[in-house]
């Protein structure tokens, strides 16, 4: 058995290793989906899913994106210091939004039409510094080739956050169920991955130069000037979806869509990290060496498309009835949702995994403005929507939008791995 593995390449056992652990994070959810939408009602997955919003949208720039530069760097020693820089910037970003949410907490709940959120906002901060701290670490172990760290730490997360969510709703604590739920699941899961991370060559105890942190800062400026930028528009563009909503039509509406995201939005991104984190690592190491990447990103295009298909297509065709079945007959407006969104998250499914690609080759400028079209679009697609006062012809345009501007950028990319360093 042994010896069969060891004739799988490499990168197929490494993407193998991660899905494995992507696979049982998002069964989990799945699995304790039809418990949970039995106890918690669409308001309060409505809270919860602005909140994972705000969360996404905040942890997609805190760093700077220089966690990402971790992977690209040539020795482990700007590595640990790139890692200290993400987690300083990180908590500067938090303290600020500390200090706003102080100050103007009611007025942003308001504004979003989620006041029964109250006081859980306050748990943001400390959300967003166990989020980067997970995500630099999964960095990290990637940079060294260690996946299956990455793996198990997902399934804790997803087995963690469900166990607290079905816990405090059968005790009847449903208002921040949802959010402690997912708190905690954060607070465990990252602290074994920086207990992982810890014993690589002391990544958290090593001495740190200032001297060294800001060479390397202007080396990587273009991780903050561009790809953070970047980074946080392609974030808002998806962000902005549940906050428009929740902005435009009742906070249960919010909670429909949030069903949909959690059950089949969430899955799409955490495959697409998971053949991310691999392809990412896999591309720089072919580019540094000279090597051609098109062969491989064109096979892994081919595995995407066979994995993908045929799920998309069933939820493209039979969304309301699946979810009619399996979460109850109250949630059949999510399966509408998700039917019209499936076209549109299959292209996402394609392109997430080599979003890397421009970067390597120096393009972050025009990734950037891609980035900007997709999330113009998608506002001006939600708003004319919204101003009909009709959600499905919100969401309709809106996954118009997105499959043309993706489709685009993904030929884009495609054309950009003729080049050889």
């Amino acid at each position: 058995m042994k010896a069969l593995l060891e004739k799988v390449p490499a990168d197929l056992r490494d993407i193998f290793t991660l899905f494995v652990g992507n696979s049982f994070s998002m069964f989990i959810p799945v699995l304790v989906s039809p418990i949970i939408s039995r106890m918690y009602g669409a308001g309060d997955f409505g809270t919860f899913t602005i909140y994972l919003a705000l969360l996404s949208l905040v942890s997609s720039f805190a760093t700077g994106r220089y966690d990402y530069a971790i992977l690209i760097t040539k020795s482990r020693y700007n590595a640990q210091h790139l890692f200290k820089v993400a987690l300083l910037l990180a908590s500067g970003i938090c303290a600020i939004l500390v200090f706003s949410l102080l100050l103007f907490d009611q007025q942003l709940l308001f504004l979003m039409n989620v006041e029964s959120m109250g006081s859980y906002i306050y748990l943001l901060p400390l959300n967003i510094i166990l989020f980067v701290i997970f995500q630099a670490s999964q960095n990290a172990l990637n940079r060294e080739k260690l996946y299956k760290p990455i793996s198990v730490s997902k399934t804790i997360k997803s087995s963690i956050t469900g166990a607290v969510q079905v816990g405090l709703g059968f005790l009847g604590f449903l208002s921040g169920g949802l959010i402690v739920g997912k708190l905690t699941g954060e607070l465990i899961s990252s602290g074994y991955l920086a207990g992982r991370v810890a014993k690589i060559d002391r990544y958290f105890t090593s001495a740190f130069s200032f001297k060294r942190a800001g060479y390397l800062m202007r080396k990587y400026e273009k991780f903050l000037k561009v790809n953070a930028p970047h980074a946080l528009v392609n974030n808002l563009s998806l962000s902005v979806t549940p906050i428009l909503i929740g902005y435009f039509f009742a906070e249960d509406v919010v909670g429909y869509y949030g069903l949909s995201y959690m059950v089949c939005i969430v899955p799409v991104q955490l495959i697409g990290r998971a053949f991310y984190q691999v392809v990412s690592q896999k591309v720089s190491e072919m580019f540094n060496e000279g090597i051609s990447i098109r062969p491989y990103v064109k096979e892994t295009l081919k595995r995407l498309f066979l994995l993908s298909i045929v799920p998309f297509g069933l939820l493209t065709i039979f969304g309301p009835q699946i979810f009619e079945v399996v979460f109850g007959e109250q949630w059949y407006t999510s399966g509408q949702f998700v039917q019209i969104l499936a076209p549109f998250l299959f292209v996402i499914f394609m392109i997430a995994p080599l979003t890397y690609i421009p970067l390597i080759y120096n393009e972050h400028n025009k990734s950037f403005y891609f980035e900007m079209a997709l999330f113009v679009s998608r506002v001006i697609a939600l708003v004319v929507g919204a101003r009909v006062g009709d959600i499905y012809l919100a969401l309709i345009l809106f996954s118009i939008v997105s499959i043309v501007v993706q489709s685009i950028n993904l030929m884009w990319i495609y054309s950009l791995t003729k080049r050889v360093n």
